[in-house]
């Protein structure tokens, strides 16, 4: 039960904070600084893709984290960790495009980016995911 108190945590922190920089935007309009507000339409890495070719992929992508997710659920496995990063960084991201045309994003490393909580949390889910697969790989080697 306290693995989905902490899930749902994670998922109302990435929302309101979201939400305390799109009502209070002038917060983070400093590029110097670590706040800077924007609203990507792009991709990661600014990449574009249309958004009917987008949206559908967004949702087969989703289908098969929930499948992973579900998997590792059944078997009471470690990476219903990283799974369940994976599917609220990427239903977090997913509302922002709905309703704000966008992914809200106002945490600034000058000189390489600007992203949001749920990025965080994708990018620790993939990279458990990654060293968990190479701990797996180097352990059948042995």
């Amino acid at each position: 039960m306290w693995r989905y108190l902490a899930i749902i945590s994670f998922f109302i922190l990435d929302r309101v904070s979201k939400l305390l920089f799109m009502q209070n935007p002038s917060w983070a309009r400093r590029p110097d600084g670590f706040f800077n507000f924007s609203i990507n339409q792009d991709l990661a890495f600014s990449l574009v893709l249309r958004p009917e070719i987008f949206y559908p992929a967004i949702i087969l992508v989703l289908f098969i984290i929930f499948h992973y997710w579900y998997k590792n659920y059944k078997n009471r496995g470690l990476l219903w960790w990283p799974w369940s990063l994976l599917i609220i960084g990427a239903i977090s991201n997913l509302l922002d495009r709905i309703y704000y045309g966008g992914v809200i994003d106002f945490l600034h490393i000058p000189g390489l980016t600007v992203f949001n909580i749920s990025d965080v949390y994708i990018s620790v889910a993939v990279a458990w995911l990654l060293l968990h697969s190479l701990w797996a790989k180097s352990d059948k080697k042995v």
